[in-house]
């Protein structure tokens, strides 16, 4: 796998279509702030402080029902079917975690990780 020119290109393309059929990450597509999240409908909200967390980290979980293009185009689905889109993040004592992902009809259909580790 490499990346060039803002592009993924694969040693076989044919089969990098059939287990990667988006060809890209939604985090490079979307841009997350206030304004977009404004006009979804949460649907759940989960916070978790480090004391109370089993893990020892501190949390959060959001899951919003959306309508966005960019979602949809990425999916392959039509604009006008809503989608469930989740943000989870945790802050570990060695970086941070943040994840995005969607569902539809109770399947998760898109899951995309970023993870920092401190040095």
């Amino acid at each position: 796998l490499q990346y060039v020119d803002g592009k993924f290109v694969f040693e076989n393309e044919e089969e990098a279509k059939k287990l990667w059929p988006q060809g890209k990450f939604l985090f490079q597509e979307l841009q997350l702030n206030k304004d977009i999240l404004a006009k979804a409908k949460l649907r759940e909200n989960i916070y978790t402080k480090k004391e109370e967390s089993p893990t020892g980290d501190n949390t959060f979980y959001l899951k919003y029902s959306i309508q966005l293009p960019v979602v949809s185009r990425i999916l392959g689905i039509e604009e006008s079917q809503p989608v469930e889109f989740f943000i989870f993040g945790r802050d570990e004592s060695d970086g941070f975690v943040y994840e995005i992902g969607t569902e539809q009809d109770h399947q998760t259909t898109l899951w995309e990780m970023i993870r920092e580790i401190r040095k």
